[in-house]
């Protein structure tokens, strides 16, 4: 699923090259939307899934510390490149290359967490776990 969401992003991003040639940017907004909205759900449950609900919340905010840093420095970040690279265009292809890079490697990555096949999504990460997690540290 997560493979699935950096594609998705990385299909959106590849049109915006193509703003000043095509008459909306509607598919753009629907598919990257989408990918974000899928990339929550795809967070929560990767989140659940290796670590269990123990310490859920904890591992979610900071995980959240990393994307909204990255949310902050993105902008700067952005007119960086403009200004190295020399047209947005060419950021929108750089950032395109980059999300189909790591699409790639999260396909390419074993699904299986200490000999257990991954069972994403299908144990909620409000309920205690039935047995005990094997793949998540100790404190």
């Amino acid at each position: 699923m997560t493979g699935g969401v950096f594609a998705t992003q990385a299909a959106a991003l590849a049109q915006l090259p193509f703003a000043g040639l095509v008459p909306t940017l509607a598919p753009f907004a629907m598919m990257f939307g989408a990918a974000n909205g899928m990339s929550t759900l795809a967070r929560a449950s990767s989140v659940a899934e290796i670590y269990g609900p123990r310490h859920y919340g904890a591992i979610s905010g900071a995980m959240a510390l990393g994307a909204n840093g990255a949310r902050a420095v993105g902008p700067v970040a952005a007119s960086l490149l403009v200004l190295a690279l020399g047209s947005y265009e060419r950021v929108f292809w750089l950032l395109t290359v980059a999300l189909g890079a790591v699409a790639v490697g999260v396909f390419a990555t074993d699904t299986e967490i200490q000999g257990e096949p991954s069972k994403v999504g299908t144990e909620s990460c409000l309920a205690p776990s039935a047995e005990p997690r094997t793949s998540a540290p100790t404190p």
